[in-house]
């Protein structure tokens, strides 16, 4: 992963060439508004290709402040109440999901930039439910965390689409998000599973429609199928199962740091996403931050050696730019790769 560089970009190239990369995922959301951007991105999707590495354009799928700052009523919310707006990470401000029109004008934002740039990939991000899944210890429960979506327009399509009639006495949000949960679970799950996979299958047919060879990437919570009470579905809305048949890279985000887990972890994460969907998965490992002590190099040696174990497609560094000049860990992600 890594961010759009700034020109010259003939530069970068070369260094990812020379460290063996044979992909890139970026982000280029401003590409259509910011001519500077829109050169400098085609010149390095340009050179890319020449060097035979593949370019995956990531977009935000659910991700927005910028519109909720202008139309605050797309927020979804939440059992508990909240808003899709963490307080702890103050960027993640989220659109609720089953916003149709949202949905519409999201998907053709992206397929114009794959009309554009005819990518290699397409990688979808945040299409999700809301959930700073980063702030989730390893022992919550799934009751303590809070579920998404019981905004006013969502209450209104499960009275439309799933025919729920809400007890008089449920007169508040938290009140009618509390019924569900209590006698509606699983019918209310799979609803919002669906508004997921029916976004990655709509984005993934426009997207193909334009570039029929594309590859569809997803970036998945690093949830394994039991945890959290069912937290991958019940929370995040995210069926491994149901997006399968969309999906040509499932790429979990394993940064086992920050969600303080073992550097082993990864492996156990790839091996349930295989099973779930019969497919390779390519996790993103956690490689920049502090420079190598004796202990931190352990650390990341074993993490990248269990994420580049079988069954896993390979590994997407997160991030590139934050080791980009770390002679000692581009050796050892070119090392712990050739191993078989």
């Amino acid at each position: 992963m890594l961010n759009p560089p700034v020109a010259p970009v003939e530069p970068v190239v070369a260094q990812l060439h020379k460290a063996g990369i044979g992909g890139v995922f970026v982000r280029i959301d401003n590409f259509l508004t910011d001519p500077a951007v829109e050169r400098n991105v085609r010149e390095f999707r340009r050179l890319l290709q020449e060097a035979g590495i593949q370019f995956f354009i990531t977009v935000p799928v659910f991700l927005d402040p910028d519109r909720l700052a202008k139309e605050p009523e797309l927020a979804g919310y939440g059992s508990m109440g909240n808003p899709s707006k963490s307080t702890e990470a103050t960027w993640l401000q989220m659109i609720c999901p089953a916003r149709r029109e949202y949905r519409k004008q999201r998907t053709a934002w992206f397929v114009a930039m794959v009309r554009e740039l005819r990518p290699d990939g397409l990688s979808l991000d945040f299409i999700r439910y809301f959930i700073y899944w980063e702030g989730v210890a390893p022992d919550r429960t799934g009751d303590s965390i809070e579920k998404f979506c019981f905004c006013d327009y969502c209450l209104r399509l499960m009275t439309a689409e799933l025919g729920f009639g809400f007890p008089s006495r449920a007169g508040t949000r938290e009140a009618k998000a509390a019924w569900v949960l209590a006698s509606r679970r699983e019918e209310w799950t799979a609803w919002k599973c669906e508004k997921i996979a029916s976004m990655v299958r709509e984005s993934a047919a426009a997207a193909k429609a334009v570039q029929p060879n594309l590859k569809i990437s997803l970036h998945g919570v690093p949830w394994m199928e039991r945890e959290y009470d069912g937290g991958l579905r019940v929370v995040v809305g995210q069926d491994l199962q149901k997006l399968a048949p969309y999906v040509d890279v499932f790429g979990p985000m394993c940064y086992f740091q920050m969600l303080h887990r073992s550097p082993e972890w990864v492996h156990d994460v790839v091996q349930d996403y295989y099973r779930l969907t019969g497919k390779p998965p390519l996790p993103s490992v956690q490689a920049s931050g502090q420079r190598l002590s004796a202990e931190s190099a352990d650390l990341l040696r074993r993490h990248l050696a269990a994420g580049f174990a079988s069954p896993s497609a390979g590994v997407n560094i997160y991030q590139w730019n934050g080791i980009r000049n770390d002679a000692a860990k581009l050796d050892m992600i070119r090392e712990t790769a050739s191993i078989p």
